[in-house]
């Protein structure tokens, strides 16, 4: 029988979060990455093995730390967490754009403007069923979105890694990225609501898999 079908193979998931960057002290993206690996390792034990990481919000770090992640791991699903200030809920990110804004990282530096890979198409779109997971999340009562645009800063960048990963090698199969407010409390939301609708967003990409 196939691994993908099997109940007894739990899954391999990879779950980012960033540090601070400039305006953002505390960025909560790493502390719901910890979150719910914490979670998912006590409650859904047979159907995931969790490995989390906070990335530097650096360039010159965090493209080629989610790459060792990634090839480290070997994930059958990578979701990576953000914050934005424009997020009023769960945004989910169906599009990473080959493009950086030259925008100033925490250790001071900036990426040049531009392309982040000359050689690479000019966007990548995620296999996840994006709109269903949003329609699952909105029916649970959270506020969820789907957007097609990821920024151009750092957020972008791990994710246009991540999903190029993805194609040339197949792990992850399912690549996310996700953006949250940057202070869960301006837009009514608890940690542990954030965290029932992560979870429902992880056992998504899991049952999409199976199919």
């Amino acid at each position: 029988m196939p691994d993908d079908i099997r109940p007894d193979v739990p899954r391999k998931v990879l779950i980012t979060g960033f540090g601070p960057f400039p305006g953002v002290p505390r960025n909560i993206s790493g502390e719901v990455a910890f979150n719910c690996a914490e979670i998912w390792t006590r409650d859904l034990l047979d159907r995931f093995t969790v490995e989390a990481h906070v990335l530097p919000t650096a360039w010159q770090h965090a493209p080629q730390r989610v790459r060792a992640c990634l090839r480290a791991s070997q994930p059958d699903i990578a979701m990576h967490l953000g914050v934005s200030a424009r997020a009023t809920g769960i945004v989910l990110e169906r599009t990473a754009r080959n493009a950086c804004d030259g925008r100033v990282d925490e250790a001071g530096h900036a990426q040049p403007e531009g392309a982040l890979d000359p050689s690479a198409p000019g966007s990548l779109e995620t296999r996840a069923p994006v709109l269903a997971m949003r329609d699952a999340l909105v029916r649970q009562g959270f506020s969820a979105t789907v957007s097609d645009d990821a920024g151009r800063y750092l957020c972008n960048a791990i994710y246009h890694e991540s999903l190029t990963r993805s194609r040339e090698t197949g792990a992850p199969r399912h690549a996310l990225f996700i953006h949250l407010p940057v202070t869960l409390a301006d837009v009514g939301m608890r940690a542990e609501d954030l965290g029932r609708a992560l979870t429902t967003v992880v056992t998504m990409l899991d049952e999409h898999l199976a199919r």
